[in-house]
């Protein structure tokens, strides 16, 4: 299995990390009812699909406290033009990275 992250102040890993992101058609946090933008790509778990998870779904699996079960969905659902629309009718008052319903 392979995380592949980018950190803050890597302007050039972001770069990196959108390439991947469009190269795998990875349009949103593959956590059910998120509409976050993903910011963690995890790839090469044997027999399932590559996975998009937002900061704030990867922050909550990444803690000490016990193991975390997400219900995966992959569809047509696109949080980049999500956030895009949500940004142009002034609506989005959140980080577009951290979006839960």
């Amino acid at each position: 299995m392979r995380v592949i992250r980018a950190e803050d102040d890597d302007p050039m890993g972001k770069l990196e990390m959108l390439a991947l992101l469009i190269d795998w058609n990875i349009r949103r946090c593959n956590v059910e009812g998120c509409k976050a933008l993903p910011s963690t790509i995890i790839a090469g778990l044997e027999g399932a699909h590559t996975i998009g998870i937002c900061e704030e779904h990867f922050q909550k699996a990444n803690k000490p406290s016990g193991p975390v079960k997400y219900k995966f969905v992959w569809d047509s659902f696109n949080a980049w033009d999500y956030a895009e629309k949500e940004r142009n009718e002034g609506s989005l008052s959140t980080d577009p990275y951290c979006i839960d319903d």
